[in-house]
């Protein structure tokens, strides 16, 4: 009981986030929060996206190495992700120790859990609510076309969230943002750079770095599984009887690999011809809000790594892919180490290296 207790504010929270809502509920909470995830927004995005990317990897340049998660992935989506959900620039440090503390939450039913860890993120998410309602006060350096902006523009009007809902998508959306995307940049990035045909013409043409990123959200979708979902009635999958009310996890990786719809599931082909959405973002109402967003990062992460006149190359040691146990569950290399010779003639504040003009759109 005393656990239930303490564990109220992190309820209390959910309840304000559209993950975990349905019908009326959730419909008004995506409503409220999607304009900064079209894809028009998103291609609005796009420019500051490879500033930053830009920045973070020439900042490598006199090591002669990167290591694409923590030198290059983490600290652009952190930029990014404050960016777009509405964290003035001063605020940014201060409001990413705090989110970083709430996503060890996902350790809840492990063995990592314990009271201490609780408290820490009880106090992380009391945080965020006192620097969200400071921001809600004083609204001159929240950025344009972000979430907070959109929010406090429609309250102006008497309309949209309220503070706690502004407060609880904030955090949700950034951490979301920055801890399932860094997984995807990764293993796009070791995919692009582990074979030097592929690399060469992704260099050449950006229609074929969307490929690669594209493949690897079906071949190593960073969400191993889905939201938890609730039978709406009874219904037989495969010889198994599911219960109306029962809860189901889906195993996106599994059908991602399915041989009846993707031929040869388990080789890596970019070139292989597209089957609809991608299924690690989900599907119908809930499909993810950033499936854009991520998208794009990843894009335009990619194609700043695979700059000609960087010459990277992959190093080792070579990635580890696994599982990490949290709620949900995600997969993806420890790490992707490249190595780097600049071509020190090259404008490398002008330079464009991937077609501009692209569109967006290991085995376990």
């Amino acid at each position: 009981m005393a656990e239930r207790t303490a564990l109220e504010p992190l309820w209390e929270q959910a309840r304000h986030i559209p993950l975990y809502n349905s019908g009326q509920a959730h419909r008004r909470l995506r409503h409220e929060l999607r304009d900064a995830f079209t894809r028009e927004s998103v291609e609005a995005w796009r420019p500051s996206i490879r500033k930053v990317a830009e920045e973070s990897f020439t900042g490598c340049l006199p090591a002669g190495r990167a290591e694409v998660i923590e030198d290059i992935g983490k600290p652009v989506l952190r930029e990014v992700m404050a960016e777009v959900v509405g964290i003035p620039p001063d605020a940014r440090a201060e409001f990413g120790r705090w989110a970083d503390v709430t996503v060890r939450a996902g350790a809840f039913g492990t063995p990592q859990w314990s009271d201490g860890l609780l408290a820490e993120v009880v106090a992380a998410v009391t945080s965020i609510d006192r620097l969200i309602g400071e921001v809600v006060a004083d609204a001159r350096a929240v950025p344009a076309g972000s979430v907070l902006a959109r929010a406090l523009e429609r309250r102006r009007h008497g309309e949209g969230l309220s503070e706690q809902e502004i407060s609880a998508n904030a955090r949700a959306l950034y951490t979301a943002g920055v801890y399932t995307t860094t997984h995807l940049i990764a293993a796009a990035a070791y995919y692009l750079f582990r074979d030097a045909t592929v690399l060469e013409r992704a260099r050449q043409d950006g229609r074929e770095l969307a490929k690669v990123v594209r493949e690897t959200l079906r071949f190593a979708c960073p969400a191993v599984e889905t939201a938890l979902r609730r039978a709406t009635r009874d219904v037989v999958i495969n010889g198994e009887t599911i219960r109306r009310g029962q809860f189901v996890r889906t195993v996106v990786l599994r059908a991602s690999r399915d041989p009846r719809r993707f031929p040869e599931p388990d080789v890596f082909d970019h070139e292989r011809p597209r089957q609809g959405r991608e299924l690690v973002f989900g599907v119908g109402s809930h499909i993810c809000l950033g499936n854009h967003l991520a998208t794009a990062i990843t894009e335009e992460i990619c194609g700043v790594l695979a700059a000609p006149e960087f010459h990277a190359r992959l190093a080792e040691p070579h990635p580890v892919f696994r599982r990490r146990p949290a709620v949900p569950v995600m997969w993806g290399p420890e790490w992707v180490h490249l190595e780097l010779a600049p071509d020190h003639h090259s404008a490398v504040g002008n330079r464009r290296a991937i077609d501009e003009s692209a569109p967006a759109d290991t085995r376990e």
